[in-house]
Order: structure tokens, then sequence, then C-alpha cells
């Protein structure tokens, strides 16, 4: 299931079983259920930046942000290390090698929908799937021009 995946990902990351429950607690207090919402709440970066000195935090995701909002303040986020260590065990790659990642871009034509007005394309959409897709060595699904 989705919730022993997600203790398994916690547990490896973890240096002891204390550090591993404590932070489970934790992210499951927030709302994540499961890996999903463990790598979108890991990838999701949400530059925070502070108004004394004009730094940006180097461990601003999005977990970190609902973990200070929601379990009591800057001391409940996790360390930069912990959450390194997350994202590589959430790493997608594929069988040759590749990232993993699959850039798309749905709304890069015409759309009929039927009862809808037509969507119209979103300029750049598939040109900015391809090239994303090319400079990180990832894969992409556009629409063909056919």
């Amino acid at each position: 299931s989705a919730a022993v995946r997600l203790h398994v990902i916690v547990s490896t990351a973890c240096d002891s079983e204390g550090e591993a429950k404590m932070t489970l607690d934790r992210v499951v207090g927030v709302g994540v259920q499961g890996p999903w919402e463990l790598g979108l709440a890991l990838f999701s970066w949400l530059p925070e930046v502070h108004p004394d000195d004009k730094s940006v935090e180097s461990n601003a995701t999005a977990l970190n942000q609902l973990l200070a909002d929601r379990m009591g303040g800057r001391t409940s986020m996790l360390s930069t290390q912990l959450l390194l260590r997350l994202m590589s065990l959430l790493s997608v790659e594929s069988s040759d090698g590749t990232s993993g990642v699959v850039f798309t871009a749905p709304h890069g034509i015409w759309v009929q929908r039927r009862g809808h007005a037509d969507h119209k394309p979103e300029v750049y959409t598939t040109f900015l799937a391809v090239a994303l897709a090319q400079a990180t060595n990832s894969s992409y699904a556009v629409w063909s021009a056919a």
C-alpha cells in the first residue's frame, strides 16, 4: 500500500528508528499519505526569501513550508540532508538510464471539446516540453503536427 511504501522510504532515509518515527508522524500530519504526495511536496520548491537579509532558504520545499505552517514553526522543518536523502529515494530512472521524467504539452494545439468553447493552443508549450526534455535527457509527450 502507499502508506507502507511511504514508511519504507522515510525509514531508509533516516539515521535512526526514532528519527524515522518522528519524520513519518510529521509528514503524515500534514497530509502526505504515500510516495506520490511526498514527491510532490519534496520537488515543489518555494523560494523563501527572508525579509531581513534577502537570503533564500536552501531547504524551502513545499513539504517544509507545510511542516512550518502546520506543525509548530521552523523547528518542525526537515534538514537539507534529510530532504536530499528522501529525494534520492524517490528519484525515477528509466531502463535506458534517462531520468524517467516526462515533459508534456497537452495544450500545444487547438482542442475541440463537445459542449465547450474550443481551447486555444498555448504558445510555446510544445517547444518548452521538447527543449526541457532534451536538456535533461528526459522524455516528452506532445501532439504531432500532422
